[in-house]
């Protein structure tokens, strides 16, 4: 039953945020756009909801604990005014210019291309495990396609935690049975508290929806029929194990589906090398260089990556993608102090290819032609969809600070990321001795440790660097088939 709501256009809450007009309704609340009469061009999203007394203090329980959230695929919440003797409260929060995913398949009659809908499933499970890995978790319990938002360059943003709920270690049963049906869980409507395999079944309705255009979010008998597409095929038993009625005989959580999801793009990646013919130096490889903290060297190594596999013959281009670095600005200005390429975006150097931070398109025509290496410089910002870049990447590499005092930053690192598989990272600790690489092998439990020699120059070759980079990057070659990237 759809309330009557307290605001208007033009209506002023709490002497700062003026109402400009009505985004949407929902059967217990509205939502409004609003500008800020403080920090003028802001634009807010206002939740106004009603509820009776007896929820009052829930209503302000949930409102505090939602204010606490911080993940950049969730709106911020910055402010909060509690039930008015008419019950209604508002929620204050992040703006989000987008359109719903449920909006976004209906604008494309769902053909959308199968690496769009697996990222999207990629980014989804990325922002439950955040919610599941708090303490106590929480539980989302309403994923379907209205409650994501999708932004600029097919970014989502999980909306709508009205039903959200913490898991109680000691509790049953829900106190209130509530979901979307055809996306919850069966335990939303029966017997039982939902925890994290609620949300993992509803993930998969998701993933089943998107895959038969809109046709269905249970699985029923027949259904693989409908889904052709050899490359969504191959998720067909993840989709069967998340939409499993028992809780206990699906996927146990997020880390356990993404490390399925990985096997299985592995597996199949593996495949059609094998298919491909030895001597095929087709497809892109792409690099990706992180630091565990400013002035790692990641611009440094980088670019002495590039200009070495350039010596060897292979077609290169390095992108710079921190917002905050400046180096191939400097490194043009340089190089073209007098030349109309001082003003271009891209320039070459040396046999290499450099590119200053790219829009998705750029990127795409970079990863679809005829490169056989693409090194990314990620800085040291960890921007998640940066970050998204570096775990799908070909060759991981984590650069570390040359000083002593912070090589624990390695391990501080790794453990920041405890649901990625890393068996392809590698890492980098610049001047280190062999007795703190064997150190540091054994604590990451890797052998990918690498000492870095000094290297005044990455544009130089030095001896010592070169024995190094080969080792480094043996263990890739440019393949027949480019593997999956989140710039599409």
């Amino acid at each position: 039953m759809k309330q009557p709501s307290c605001l208007e256009r033009g209506s002023v809450l709490g002497g700062r945020y003026r109402v400009i007009r009505k985004i949407g309704t929902g059967g217990m609340s509205h939502v409004y756009l609003a500008e800020d009469l403080k920090l003028l061009g802001k634009k807010w999203a206002i939740k106004e909801n009603v509820t009776l007394p007896e929820f009052h203090g829930s209503i302000v329980s949930e409102a505090e604990t939602l204010i606490t959230l911080q993940h950049p695929r969730l709106p911020q919440i910055v402010d909060f005014f509690a039930p008015d003797e008419a019950g209604y409260s508002y929620l204050v929060m992040d703006f989000i210019d987008g359109i719903t995913l449920q909006e976004y398949l209906h604008n494309k009659q769902f053909q959308i291309p199968v690496n769009t809908l697996i990222r999207i499933i990629h980014q989804i499970m990325e922002v439950l495990d955040y919610l599941h890995g708090l303490t106590p978790p929480m539980i989302y319990r309403d994923l379907k396609p209205s409650n994501i938002m999708i932004v600029e360059h097919d970014e989502i943003r999980l909306i709508d935690f009205g039903i959200a709920r913490k898991y109680k270690l000691s509790g049953i049963e829900d106190t209130v049975k509530l979901g979307t049906i055809g996306f919850a869980a069966p335990e939303q409507f029966g017997a039982g508290q939902t925890d994290a395999r609620s949300d993992l079944y509803s993930l998969g309705a998701l993933f089943l929806y998107m895959t038969t255009r809109g046709a269905h979010s249970e699985w029923i008998s027949g259904v693989e029929q409908l889904l052709r597409n050899d490359s969504i095929r191959k998720y067909i038993p993840v989709m069967r194990r998340l939409l499993r009625y028992e809780p206990q005989t699906r996927y146990q959580s997020i880390k356990e589906l993404r490390e399925e999801m990985y096997r299985i793009s592995e597996h199949y990646e593996r495949r059609n090398e094998t298919r491909a013919s030895d001597g095929m130096m087709q497809g892109t490889r792409v690099i990706a260089l992180v630091g565990t903290g400013a002035g790692a060297g990641v611009t440094h190594t980088a670019i002495a990556i590039s200009h070495y596999l350039a010596r060897l013959g292979s077609k290169v281009a390095i992108v710079e993608m921190s917002k905050r670095s400046v180096a191939f600005s400097r490194i043009k200005s340089i190089a073209y102090r007098d030349s109309e390429e001082n003003q271009a975006k891209s320039f070459d150097l040396e046999g290499v290819h450099y590119v200053q931070r790219s829009n998705k398109y750029e990127m795409v025509e970079l990863l679809g032609g005829s490169y056989q290496y693409v090194v990314l410089d990620l800085g040291s910002e960890r921007d998640y969809s940066q970050m998204e870049e570096f775990f799908r990447s070909d060759l991981p590499i984590v650069v570390n600070a040359a000083a002593e005092w912070k090589q624990d930053d390695m391990a501080t690192f790794m453990q920041s990321y405890p649901n990625q598989p890393k068996m392809k990272w590698t890492y980098l600790l610049p001047l280190a001795s062999k007795e703190t690489v064997n150190r540091m092998r054994k604590r990451m439990n890797s052998a990918r440790v690498y000492s870095v020699p000094p290297h005044f120059d990455p544009f130089d070759r030095t001896e010592d660097m070169d024995v190094v980079l080969h080792e480094l990057l043996n263990t890739i070659k440019p393949i027949s088939k480019r593997r999956r990237f989140l710039f599409k």
